[in-house]
């Protein structure tokens, strides 16, 4: 019994705490207050850029606008900048450890009340496990875990330009 509930917990915690949010952003719709959104949400943030074919880069102080991207250059401490068109990706590290842990921990008391049982009724059965047992475990393993997930949760902005129509062909 107690094993099933630890899996559940953990499960649970992975999948709530931990995933990545991939947000697509087409450039040739996208409004100044997109930009304006994304730059205020990812404020202070470090930022892995990718540049269509340059190998991924550490960035700091990303400012993204519908033209051009800027960023900070954590090692040389440099402003850089490229065609916005040029990013393939834009993922920016967000610390959740505590929401993760508190939606890990909410889950662990959840799954130790569904799956314990009321020993009451027989307290001579040495194999049943009580609610009240499982409860204090379930909650600090899946703190624990959702801790850890959170904690490496990210954010995947990508970018999409309608492709360039070939000059000459008379297409708009």
């Amino acid at each position: 019994m107690v094993n099933r509930s630890c899996v559940l917990v953990v499960a649970c915690a992975v999948v709530l705490a931990g995933c990545a949010a991939v947000r697509t952003i087409n450039l040739d719709d996208a409004s100044d207050d997109t930009f304006y959104e994304l730059n205020a949400q990812t404020q202070r943030l470090n930022a892995r850029i990718t540049l269509a074919g340059y190998p991924p880069m550490a960035a700091t102080d990303v400012q993204v606008a519908a033209d051009t991207t800027s960023w900070r250059d954590p090692r040389t401490g440099r402003r850089r900048s490229a065609p916005t068109a040029q990013i393939q990706e834009l993922l920016f590290r967000r610390n959740r450890m505590w929401r993760g842990a508190a939606v890990g921990a909410a889950f662990g008391a959840g799954v130790a009340l569904a799956a314990g049982r009321d020993c009451s009724r027989r307290p001579e059965d040495e194999e049943c496990i009580s609610r009240i047992d499982l409860v204090p475990m379930s909650i600090l393993l899946g703190g624990l875990v959702g801790g850890i997930v959170g904690a490496r949760s990210t954010e995947k902005y990508r970018f999409e330009a309608s492709a360039p129509t070939p000059a000459g062909t008379g297409q708009q």
